[in-house]
């Protein structure tokens, strides 16, 4: 008896898994099926970056053909009303993609995402 109760002591005082803490090795299933939601996550977080990137690329390149449109001597090529509804639009989408962004970042936080999977995704948490 005195020997299980050594070893008992010693698995506490190392903190080995094992005697002092049953169940303390999980199940690789369980494992496996908590990174695919931690991945399924990493995902969302990007796409919701990406989605960013994208409407601010696209209201970088309608604001581009305004600045030149403006400048053609001759009317050539789209109408001024089109390339400001474009420009209208772009800033639409920016502000929704700037606003969902958080949100997808505060979910996945809270699903157990941890601040260094947002460094390596280029995001802040």
């Amino acid at each position: 008896m005195n020997g299980w109760i050594v070893a008992f002591a010693l698995c506490c005082v190392l903190g080995l898994p094992g005697l002092a803490t049953p169940g303390a090795m999980a199940e690789p299933a369980k494992i496996a099926e908590e990174s695919d939601a931690l991945e399924e996550w990493r995902v969302r977080v990007m796409e919701a970056r990406d989605r960013v990137r994208d409407a601010r690329a696209e209201l970088a390149a309608a604001e581009y053909e305004y600045a030149n449109w403006r400048q053609r001597k001759l009317p050539r090529g789209k109408s001024k009303g089109e390339i400001v509804a474009r420009i209208g639009t772009a800033e639409k989408e920016v502000e929704a993609a700037e606003s969902a962004l958080p949100e997808v970042v505060e979910q996945a936080r809270r699903a157990g995402l941890l601040p260094g999977d947002f460094r390596a995704l280029d995001v802040e948490p």
